[in-house]
């Protein structure tokens, strides 16, 4: 039946009788066979969570995270989400408003009127605005 091709087939990890499979380099997997797999093996599952109470989605990347930013360059395309730092969560009332980030100077970002107003962006430690670290992982700091 297989002949030769036998010859190039491994013995199944997961079966527990004679059975075999080609080498990944020679019959790749698709998506859906590697999370029947990974199923088999218990990986993968997602529990059953709770919504968190001290955090929201950010409105400014609606919680992916990462914004576009216009730029013609393809290496500038993208950038991480400055109010939740690339977390894609921020604390209730950490909000940004619908229009995006506010302008945190003295002066309104059009140069005109009264001063806007001040908005203290916090990152998902708790780091205000500014701060060296902001947004970084605590644990990426100084790796």
């Amino acid at each position: 039946m297989l002949g030769d091709q036998f010859q190039l087939m491994q013995p199944c990890p997961r079966c527990l009788e004679s059975g075999h499979i080609y080498p990944v380099e020679m019959a790749p997997l698709d998506p859906d066979q590697v999370a029947a797999v990974d199923a088999s093996l218990g990986r993968n599952i997602t529990p059953e969570l709770r919504e968190a109470s001290d955090a929201v989605r950010c409105e400014a990347c609606d919680g992916w995270g990462k914004v576009t930013t216009g730029a013609q360059n393809p290496e500038g395309a993208v950038k991480i989400c400055t109010p939740c730092g690339g977390l894609g969560w921020v604390a209730p009332g950490a909000q940004q408003p619908a229009g995006g980030p506010s302008h945190t100077g003295g002066q309104p970002a059009n140069g005109e009127g009264n001063a806007a107003e001040v908005v203290d962006l916090r990152d998902g430690w708790g780091r205000p605005s500014g701060h060296p670290h902001w947004g970084s992982d605590p644990a990426t700091i100084g790796v």
